[in-house]
């Protein structure tokens, strides 16, 4: 936090400076906001213009690249380039120098390709040009990515934290982001960006800084201005990517006793990245819940207001950084408070109880069916952080064959994981409901998969060859070869079930739904299990390579009958919200966020089938907990593939 108010206090300076004529005189009787500098001190580095790898303490530059990456695919890696890719390898000890010298870079790349750069069928384009700085292209072929504009535009912002707050501006209008110091006078001049109508100010600088520009002082009006331009563009911000702007080393959480839960510091730099991605905005929040709540809530009816549609909802940081809501549900008070993130997706509700300390209190009902389709990104590394965003970003060069098999076969094949789908239940303890993996398998054929059922393989029971847990050895390797996952019936905890974290190996981008206790968990907030992030299952799961995990945070509950809607019985399970989560990828095609949001709404416990948990509880309260505390982990906009739709000839 230390090095982002760093550069406000330079900015006084500077201030002070000019008034002795020192720096910051930057206009003349000619109307010129900057001047022409009597010596030049920003070194140009040519390899700005290709793909650029930092080390972690670096971290505050990712934010600079969101224009780049979303015009021009010019790519920012921290500590690990991505495997397979090229990167230059660049350092650097003051942010604002750098954002100098990278607007250097970036009108360079603007001589290049005028109208931006951008994917046409997977293949990259020089796009024919732009109109009127619209952000639209004039090329007669369809593109995938917006395309910049040659008028010279430039933010100029405070720090870090508005950087992140205008990266969907600042791509929008095709503008350098300059963190504003010494040469930032000099980058301006370079660029071309010399009249007021040029540049933008962001953030607490002084009003009267860059006479004529126009300031945008507040989160409000950084907002405001970004749904301006992407209205002009004709854009849809549908995606709100959520950050904590100040999550460095040390950062208190605001539940005092979840203070040594898993945590890596400066998450939050991608966050305009992913918003690039998905043509959204970064909304910076405070790690207060009813303070993210209302952040979300208003950037939401903005967006609604301009005639936008917000869709998606991505929570980008751990529970420290960006702290859960919690609630005690009626009869299920052993289970400790339930985390859950459906009240930031809610958009119902106006004001729920963000602090509930008894049952008494009730839950917000309307949580449970939420508006935004949400997921939660979190990473052990910001290498590993870096690893998911572009593999997200690539997913369609990692598909082994993007052809659906014929004939389809129920058995996983060796050479196409993206063909392969697996169902079982494990444990020597419990086979769980046949009928239920039955089910699964019968979704999985419909969606044109090889169906595995893997049971057996999860009840092989005693160590094998001086093996513990072989059960565990051979699942992690089948998960090493599918695509859709679900791991049913099982005994379950923070590190793990059948198949244990310190098992799992590489695995290509899936998507797994675990079922059994507290395999999702990654918080400690009032919780008798502890995790750490060294043994987390949740984080290793992602970090080994999975596109979408989706598991409980909390205890969840089998029950007898079990759910089985394809028939009709449904009683309000997990395993239920499993089927109808991969029944929205099959047969309507959905992102990961919406299977998982329309999965909950769909969950009902049918009160004419008693259960062992109705019948112990009195009521139906197991699909409220199983509502609440299931968390997707990944992008929510993720769109995997399926047989039965891209792999369709």
């Amino acid at each position: 936090m230390i090095k982002k108010y760093l550069v406000f206090a330079l900015t006084c300076l500077f201030l002070a400076a000019s008034m002795a004529g020192c720096i910051g005189s930057n206009s003349d009787s000619t109307g010129a906001l900057v001047l022409e500098p009597e010596t030049y001190a920003i070194e140009k580095m040519a390899e700005l213009t290709d793909n650029v790898l930092f080390t972690g303490e670096n971290y505050d530059a990712v934010p600079l690249y969101a224009p780049l990456y979303k015009n021009y695919l010019v790519r920012v890696a921290l500590d690990v380039a991505p495997e397979g890719q090229t990167f230059n390898s660049v350092t650097f000890s003051d942010l604002s120098l750098f954002s100098s010298q990278l607007a250097l870079a970036h009108a360079t790349l603007k001589e290049q390709y005028p109208g931006g750069i951008a994917k046409v069928e997977g293949k990259v384009t020089a796009c024919s040009g732009c109109g009127g700085c619209s952000n639209s292209c004039e090329s007669e072929v369809e593109v995938t990515e917006s395309c910049g504009c040659t008028t010279p535009r430039a933010i100029v912002v405070d720090g870090y934290e508005t950087a992140l707050s205008v990266g969907t501006l600042a791509w929008l209008l095709d503008a350098s982001i300059l963190v504003y110091g010494e040469t930032t006078d000099e980058a301006l001049y370079l660029i071309g960006a010399t009249s007021a109508e040029n540049v933008i100010v962001a953030g607490a600088l002084p009003g009267d800084l860059y006479e004529g520009a126009k300031h945008l002082d507040s989160r409000d009006a950084i907002l405001e201005e970004t749904i301006d331009a992407a209205s002009g563009a004709g854009v849809n911000l549908g995606y709100i990517s959520v950050v904590n702007p100040y999550d460095d080393e040390g950062i208190e959480c605001y539940y005092p006793d979840n203070n040594k839960s898993p945590y890596t510091p400066h998450l939050s730099c991608f966050g305009s990245m992913f918003a690039a991605m998905h043509d959204g905005i970064t909304l910076t929040v405070e790690p207060v819940p009813e303070k993210i709540d209302k952040s979300i809530q208003a950037t939401a009816d903005s967006l609604k207001a301009a005639g936008m549609t917000p869709t998606h909802l991505l929570m980008l940081g751990d529970s420290v950084s960006l702290p859960f809501v919690y609630y005690w549900i009626e009869s299920y008070e052993d289970l400790g408070q339930i985390p859950t993130d459906n009240v930031y997706a809610d958009l119902e509700e106006q004001n729920p109880n963000y602090n509930q300390t008894k049952t008494e209190e009730g839950y917000p009902e309307a949580a449970l069916t939420i508006e935004l389709a949400n997921g939660r990104v979190i990473a052990r590394t910001l290498g590993a952080l870096t690893d998911y965003f572009y593999t997200m970003v690539d997913y369609t060069t990692l598909l082994a064959n993007p052809v659906a098999p014929s004939p389809a076969t129920p058995a996983l094949d060796l050479e196409e994981w993206n063909n392969n789908a697996l169902a079982y239940c494990s444990t020597a303890a419990e086979f769980g409901a046949p009928e239920e993996v039955e089910g699964w398998l019968m979704l999985f054929n419909e969606g044109g998969f090889n169906a595995q059922e893997g049971s057996a393989v999860g009840h092989l029971g005693l160590p094998v060859s001086g093996i513990a847990w072989p059960s565990g050895t051979v699942l992690a390797e089948l998960f090493a070869m599918s695509n859709f996952i679900i791991a049913g019936a099982d005994h379950g905890c923070p590190q793990g079930n059948s198949v244990g974290y310190d098992q799992l190996v590489e695995m290509p981008p899936n998507v797994n739904f675990q079922i059994s206790c507290m395999t999702g968990q990654i918080d400690n907030h009032k919780s008798d299990r502890a995790v750490t992030k060294e043994d987390s299952y949740t984080y290793m799961m992602m970090e080994k390579g999975a596109g979408a995990y989706v598991a409980a945070m909390r205890t969840t509950m089998g029950t007898i009958p079990s759910s089985s809607p394809m028939t009709g019985q449904t009683t309000g399970t997990s395993g239920e919200m499993a089927y109808y989560f991969y029944e929205e990828l099959i047969k309507n095609d959905f992102t990961v966020g919406e299977a998982i949001q329309n999965a909950k709404a769909r969950v009902y416990a049918d009160p004419n089938i008693p259960s062992d948990e109705s019948v112990t509880a009195g009521n139906n309260n197991i699909q409220v907990v199983v509502k609440l505390e299931y968390m997707l982990y990944g992008d929510p906009g993720f769109n995997p593939y399926e047989p039965c739709n891209e792999g369709s000839a």
